[in-house]
């Protein structure tokens, strides 16, 4: 029961990773969309650090609030604290998208880990029920094959007592018969 108990456990987490795993693939896609500008506003906040925000790096900045929004609204809906945690640290964080891909990257790996992990123990837990069913399949078949033992050795007894009882009205006949004879003498 634990082991099914388990496994559902393990597909509902599975399909909340993936669900987890699809939000923040479409987070990189927002996050790559827009190309050339996106290679340059990445250049921008690398040469412009203290100045005025230029177009680009506003620009930028709006993108990754869509991304923090976009994230926040799949953690709300897949009720998923690790992306709950990522908009967290997004949003106490600059503006930067080395930090944000970062971020991304390492929750996609810790998700893929997890995963792994839990693969790992399904089919560890997948074992060890093959193992459950087929000594409960031996165990089965042994019990029948004694139960067969004991109702055709309980045959066995009936015909033997029926046999006796035969035996003994013989007996009982051929001792009458002896005491006639006897008598006769």
């Amino acid at each position: 029961a634990t082991c099914e108990g388990k496994a559902e456990a393990w597909d509902e987490r599975s399909k909340t990773r993936a669900s987890e795993l699809t939000a923040l693939t479409e987070a990189r896609r927002l996050l790559k969309s827009g190309g050339e500008n996106y290679g340059a506003n990445e250049k921008l906040v690398g040469l412009q650090m203290g100045s005025a925000p230029s177009f680009l790096q506003t620009r930028g900045s709006h993108r990754i609030k869509q991304l923090v929004a976009f994230l926040a609204h799949r953690a709300h809906a897949l009720r998923s604290t690790k992306l709950a945690k990522l908009v967290a640290r997004l949003n106490g964080r600059g503006d930067h998208f080395a930090k944000v891909r970062d971020i991304i990257k390492d929750l996609i790996a810790r998700l893929e880990d997890d995963a792994s992990a839990e693969a790992d123990q399904k089919s560890l837990c997948d074992e060890e029920m093959a193992k459950a069913v087929e000594k409960r399949d031996e165990k089965s078949a042994e019990i029948e094959e004694t139960s067969a033992d004991i109702d055709k050795t309980k045959a066995n007894i009936l015909n033997l007592q029926s046999k006796i009882e035969e035996l003994a009205k013989e007996i009982a006949e051929l001792h009458k018969a002896l005491n006639e004879m006897n008598g006769m003498r």
